[in-house]
């Protein structure tokens, strides 16, 4: 998993790095490459957005191993105003 949590004020944790992106993995087929990236940018986003408070929802797209429904996700979390919007459109997808 690429997922790395570092403490920020306080208790609270968020995803703030996440390497590898743009770059493929050797021994990842191409799908699973563009899996990974859509994975990071959805997470990354969530980060930007709305910080600590999103690394639960970061932990869910993770797992989410379907491109189409990252895609749909992605788009979906675009239009959003609030973490709880983003809650449920994630848990909805995963």
């Amino acid at each position: 998993m690429i997922e790395y949590l570092t403490k920020q004020k306080g208790n609270d944790h968020a995803i703030t790095n996440l390497p590898g992106l743009g770059k493929r993995r050797k021994g990842r087929s191409g799908s699973q490459g563009r899996i990974e990236k859509a994975r990071d940018a959805i997470c990354r986003y969530l980060n930007r957005r709305f910080g600590a408070p999103s690394s639960d929802l970061q932990r869910v797209v993770q797992k989410i191993s379907d491109q189409e429904t990252l895609d749909n996700l992605m788009e979906e979390l675009f239009a959003l105003n609030t973490l709880d919007e983003a809650r449920k459109i994630v848990r909805a997808s995963s």
